[in-house]
């Protein structure tokens, strides 16, 4: 069911989307922010929402073009990609040795 609800949330998005540089996705951010459980400061909202509209604008770009995958929200949508790496990529971390 949840896969259900994800897929019509992303072909909303797909059907609504004329242009990523002149769409408004504050609606898109707000079901983004009901599928994934996201809540946020006041102060906070507007700055996750700026980079929502990056990160579309980066999808759209990017299926735009021929490429041999597609891209699409997920739960990191609201993050830049600095605060993925530092959250997320841990990366290999050799032993030392004494």
């Amino acid at each position: 069911m949840r896969f259900v609800s994800f897929l019509a949330f992303c072909l909303s998005i797909s059907a609504s989307v004329s242009s990523a540089s002149t769409t408004n996705f504050t609606a898109s951010f707000q079901q983004f922010q009901q599928q994934f459980g996201k809540q946020y400061q006041e102060t906070e909202w507007e700055h996750r929402l700026a980079i929502f509209t990056q990160n579309m604008q980066t999808i759209f770009s990017h299926n735009a073009g021929n490429h041999s995958f597609q891209m699409n929200v997920n739960q990191f949508s609201d993050l830049t990609p600095e605060e993925f790496k530092a959250s997320y990529i841990q990366g290999f971390r050799r032993k030392r040795e004494n």
